[in-house]
């Protein structure tokens, strides 16, 4: 059941949306999945349907702004290297291919990274919170 919560919120940040807001529209469609006695998937049917029809939001998905951050890290490695490499005259042999590498290995790391970041459950929902549904393990949660 968690994966439809995770699709969806994966969805809504495509959107556009934030954290809370994706976090009261995932307590929403839980709580009405509860009253009507659905499943949650019946009641969103396709995630990408059911966010396309919610309103645009403004904020920046944090997977993006992780990608973000690393590609600049990744041009300042290059972009620093070759800076050393013609600029101050340090030899190619000690400069090599290990920026061109790192900045790769950044770059892959940085798309795994976003892809997590945005395929996560917000913090602050939990599935069944509102309704009682939590486990012993999960009750001493805030």
């Amino acid at each position: 059941m968690a994966d439809i919560y995770r699709d969806l919120a994966r969805e809504l940040r495509g959107q556009r949306l934030g954290e809370s807001e994706i976090v009261d529209v995932l307590t929403r469609v839980s709580a009405l999945a509860h009253e009507r006695g659905e499943g949650v998937g019946d009641i969103v049917g396709d995630p990408a349907s059911f966010a396309k029809a919610t309103p645009r939001g403004r904020a920046t998905p944090p997977g993006v702004r992780f990608i973000s951050v690393i590609t600049v890290v990744a041009a300042v490695i290059v972009v620093g290297a070759s800076i050393a490499r013609y600029l101050v005259g340090v030899s190619p042999h000690l400069v090599g291919t290990w920026p061109w590498a790192v900045a790769l290995g950044l770059l892959v790391v940085g798309l795994v990274g976003g892809f997590t970041l945005d395929s996560r459950l917000p913090r602050g929902f939990v599935p069944g919170r509102d309704r009682g549904e939590l486990d012993e393990s999960t009750k001493a949660l805030p």
